[in-house]
């Protein structure tokens, strides 16, 4: 986690504090992954991608993009899909999506949910 990018830094304390609200266990970044992802659940074979919403654009965010956009998501895609490879689910949470915490913990519920039987 860089700390040279404070709203990533904040959107990824609010999915740990989240996560640890609902009840799950968690894992910080595995540097042995593709795209060392902020947190994995081990459990469901989950690997949380927290990013931040300048970098990596999408449609319908608040925030103006910074430029990267293009570069970024294709490495973004490339890191899920070696992910893909190695057996995790990916889920990647954008910095904007961290504001309202219901949405947020809602949204990794069902992901999480989704898996509901874990791997042994």
């Amino acid at each position: 986690m860089s700390t040279a990018d404070p709203s990533r830094h904040d959107a990824a304390r609010r999915v740990r504090s989240t996560l640890h609200r609902l009840g799950y266990r968690f894992r910080l970044g595995r540097d042995d992954l593709p795209g060392q992802p902020d947190l994995v659940l081990p459990r469901w074979h989950l690997a949380v991608l927290v990013v931040d919403c300048a970098r990596y654009p999408h449609p319908g965010c608040p925030q103006p993009p910074a430029g990267a956009g293009a570069d970024a998501n294709q490495r973004l895609a490339q890191d899920c899909q070696a992910l893909s490879r190695l057996g995790w689910e990916t889920l990647v949470i954008q910095a904007c999506e961290t504001a309202d915490p219901q949405a947020l913990a809602h949204r990794l519920d069902i992901a999480i949910q989704g898996r509901l039987i874990a791997r042994p």
